[in-house]
């Protein structure tokens, strides 16, 4: 079946020899031209296969190996391509893309597509999907106020913004590495690690977060060799001073 969009529905099977809508995609044989489908069967069942093990993946967290099997799935048969991309989609909804997955959510559901062998409900996914990249976006407005009140030497008021960011929206990571910097101009040396913890987990390869953590844990070790060397000056001058007034009471 054709749709108004140009796409193909997925839901539907068809003869490869005379393209007849399968009534029965179970059948062996063709109703129309009575073509052997035993074959072709055989790869649809593979194909949904994959497509439910790569949804299986998605659940683990998987999503390298969920994706491989949506690429081969889509390969094999092109009526698994909608599913293989609504089935992606939960991959992107997972990764915090909001956006990209809402886009190809409300894409498959125009195109007619059924999900419901599938469990999905389209409409209460993309109002709940709309409703998230609302409060992404509130968020984002409160780290944009955070990075001016920085920039203008504000950095009080920079942190309660980023603390509403980050209670809206935990998983961006650009919240927590300006809230580090602005920890870092307030004097908060034990919050600053504590931000970077968290931005590293979200950002593991960013050469930012790697940089300030080197840079920090270089500049406390500087610190520790000043107060060691202040502590040892000070005991230094107290023995001298010791001494002295040992001397003088020889005298």
């Amino acid at each position: 079946m054709e749709e108004e969009t140009g796409k193909i529905n997925s839901n539907k099977h068809s003869c490869p020899v005379c393209s007849a809508v399968r009534d029965n995609p179970d059948a062996e044989r063709c109703d129309n031209c009575g073509a052997d489908l035993s074959t072709m069967r055989s790869l649809e069942d593979f194909t949904q296969t994959l497509l439910f093990e790569a949804r299986n993946d998605i659940r683990q967290r998987e999503f390298e190996n969920a994706r491989i099997k949506l690429e081969i799935a889509s390969s094999l048969d092109e009526k698994a391509e909608i599913t293989s991309r609504l089935i992606g989609a939960e991959i992107d909804f997972l990764n915090h893309q909001y956006q990209k997955a809402q886009a190809i959510y409300e894409e498959v559901y125009e195109s007619g597509f059924n999900a419901s062998p599938w469990g999905i409900d389209f409409e209460s996914k993309i109002a709940e999907l709309k409703n998230i990249i609302d409060i992404e976006f509130a968020a984002k407005e409160h780290f944009n106020l955070a990075l001016h009140r920085s920039r203008e030497g504000f950095f009080e008021e920079a942190r309660e913004e980023l603390y509403k960011a980050s209670d809206m929206a935990p998983y961006i990571a650009e919240t927590y590495l300006l809230a580090a910097k602005v920890d870092l101009s307030l004097g908060a040396l034990s919050a600053v690690f504590d931000d970077l913890v968290r931005f590293r987990q979200l950002r593991p390869d960013d050469p930012r977060g790697i940089s300030m953590q080197r840079e920090l844990e270089c500049r406390n070790h500087k610190s520790h060799i000043l107060n060691n060397q202040i502590t040892f000056a000070v005991c230094f001058i107290a023995f001298a001073i010791a001494v002295l007034i040992i001397i003088a009471s020889i005298k």
